[in-house]
């Protein structure tokens, strides 16, 4: 295979180079790989180098020797350092804080000890329970889904009820009052019930208050049932931080 040559010299200085003369001559990545297939060609035995042709090896080895040298100075993102260059003359505007939306799922643990043996035990999901969820004091659900826990005690009720308790108005993110119930057969899991709230925009809560988002049961009203049955809930937010 041959290689060929070219034998044009780039019209740079003999002393000085610039970023932008490297630049031109393909970089220090391609001035080495060009050099070391020159000398890997001319290193053949039966081959002949006439002392033109080792002139200009040797200086195009210099040349490429300065642009190491020139090229050293403010690395480049290639370098695992530290870079810095020179900061706009104006200063920008930037938010200081609720600037960047961020959607997240958060676990909430609650025991389901409200409520009375008669009309059934439930825990109570609140705004303020979402505090450490979020750096921002407001936020907004978009979605919650419950399940009914055991006790070591008793194999659970496999039962699981939720109820959304009627929002005031809020800018048109008021909520609609709803109750619903789902039962899952003794050893099939757990039984949950997943909420949305996809009308209009997500309801805006804010962690400053103990507002009652839903109310989680876990034994039917009448029926009876345990205290202190752990509630799990998965609650889908999206927040400014």
């Amino acid at each position: 295979m041959s290689t060929v040559v070219s034998t044009s010299k780039p019209k740079v200085s003999h002393t000085t180079l610039t970023l932008s003369d490297i630049d031109r001559m393909g970089g220090l990545s391609l001035m080495k790989e060009r050099i070391q297939g020159i000398i890997s060609y001319l290193s053949d035995p039966t081959k002949k180098v006439p002392q033109h042709i080792g002139v200009f090896v040797n200086k195009a080895i210099a040349t490429y020797e300065r642009a190491v040298k020139a090229s050293i100075g403010m690395p480049t993102y290639s370098d695992s350092v530290t870079r810095q260059k020179e900061a706009p003359v104006d200063i920008p505007t930037l938010p200081l804080e609720g600037y960047q939306l961020l959607q997240r799922t958060c676990l909430v643990n609650k025991l389901a000890s409200s409520g009375t043996t008669a009309g059934g035990f439930y825990a109570t999901l609140k705004a303020s329970d979402l505090q450490p969820y979020t750096k921002n004091a407001y936020y907004r659900i978009n979605r919650v889904t419950s399940w009914t826990g055991t006790l070591g005690s008793n194999v659970g009720s496999q039962f699981a009820g939720v109820q959304v308790p009627v929002g005031t108005s809020a800018g048109g993110t008021e909520v609609m009052p709803l109750w619903s119930e789902n039962w899952t057969p003794i050893g099939k899991g757990f039984a949950g019930i997943v909420t949305e709230f996809p009308l209009g925009d997500f309801p805006q809560y804010s962690t400053g208050d103990t507002t009652e988002i839903l109310f989680h049961f876990t034994a039917l009203g009448g029926a009876g049932g345990v205290t202190g049955v752990p509630v799990i809930f998965h609650v889908e937010i999206e927040c400014l931080v």
